[in-house]
């Protein structure tokens, strides 16, 4: 993933690549962002297994990780505070631009509409199946939600292909690289949440002297408890491969695009992103957990936010983003059924 691009480019195309980066000025990239913050009202799925909870009603792998995470954290963040090679990329002391080529009005607006009608879309193509059990219902809507947000972002995809690539935009990393980033990125990511999922729990403790739940999302509390037929394998089917592509198309794709074409800096635009993946979250975790998965989540998301300025694809997140949730699933199985 390092830049082979030659840095002696003419000032002129510099400027002229911050421009065409921005697609048509602050003006409507601005209202564009601010047109979608409103519009967010859909949760995602994603799992997670709370690490918070007492000791005495943690799986022994879970307690390995936990503790091997907070031990490990540390010579991580001095590792990368000296590795700059996950940086997004820079050119005259500002972010590279984005290699996206949609606009900012394009991509909030398709943003906002998956957000509002793909759940619609969903909903109405789900009533027409057979709803035999919870479970199976339960893959199914993850399967047609992720279909439906797709499908409503292909054109705005398809319309972008034909563009002309912006000028200075940051290189797209090659092809072979994008599952051995994905990988990378995921152990690099999953310390840190699994050692911010810790302390949350440890904090939410103290304040409420009681623990958290063990299993923080209720896709996972589901699957956890339900036998293993069927419906329970396309739920986990879904989980590791239909919705990573769904989230990371709707929020690295689309909403982190919107802000970086709006002329946003990367940094500001991965942590709006990073606070609207990890509000649209709350519903699906249990009260009890929140203080622990919460901030996991938006340290979750600002790594696929980094991956994602610094491969240029989209692809790379979802390997990421798969990867963490098949790990979640797997831890699972350490963990005695609730029901």
């Amino acid at each position: 993933m390092l830049d082979m691009r030659n840095g002696s480019i003419r000032s002129g195309t510099r400027e002229a690549g911050r421009n065409a980066g921005r697609n048509g000025g602050r003006g409507v990239g601005r209202w564009t962002c601010a047109t979608t913050l409103p519009a967010i009202a859909a949760t995602s799925e994603i799992l997670l297994a709370s690490d918070g909870a007492a000791a005495d009603q943690r799986s022994g792998l879970l307690e390995i990780l936990s503790i091997g995470s907070v031990v490990l954290v540390l010579p991580l963040v001095l590792l990368l505070w000296k590795w700059r090679g996950w940086r997004p990329r820079r050119i005259d002391g500002r972010s590279r631009p984005t290699p996206w080529r949609g606009t900012a009005m394009e991509s909030g607006l398709t943003f906002v509409l998956c957000l509002l009608v793909g759940p619609a879309v969903a909903m109405v193509a789900g009533g027409l199946l057979p709803r035999p059990d919870a479970v199976l219902s339960t893959g199914i809507d993850l399967w047609l939600a992720a279909a439906a947000g797709l499908l409503l972002a292909l054109p705005v995809g398809l319309m972008a292909v034909g563009r002309p690539r912006p000028v200075d935009a940051a290189p797209r990393s090659p092809g072979w690289a994008i599952l051995p980033a994905g990988l990378l990125a995921f152990l690099l990511v999953f310390l840190f949440v699994q050692a911010t999922m810790l302390l949350g729990g440890h904090l939410h403790t103290l304040l409420s002297d009681d623990s958290t739940e063990l299993l923080g999302h209720q896709t996972l509390q589901l699957l956890n408890a339900a036998s293993r037929d069927l419906g329970w394998w396309v739920v986990v089917t879904g989980v590791v491969v239909a919705v990573p592509w769904q989230e990371e198309v709707l929020f690295r794709g689309l909403l982190q695009q919107t802000f970086r074409k709006a002329g946003v800096e990367a940094g500001p635009a991965i942590l709006v992103t990073a606070v609207v993946f990890t509000v649209l979250h709350m519903p699906a975790i249990p009260v009890a957990s929140r203080l622990s998965v919460l901030p996991g989540l938006f340290v979750l998301s600002i790594g696929l936010g980094l991956l994602r300025e610094r491969t240029g694809r989209v692809s790379t997140c979802v390997v990421a983003h798969g990867a963490f949730n098949l790990v979640n699933v797997l831890l699972s199985f350490t963990i005695e059924p609730t029901g």
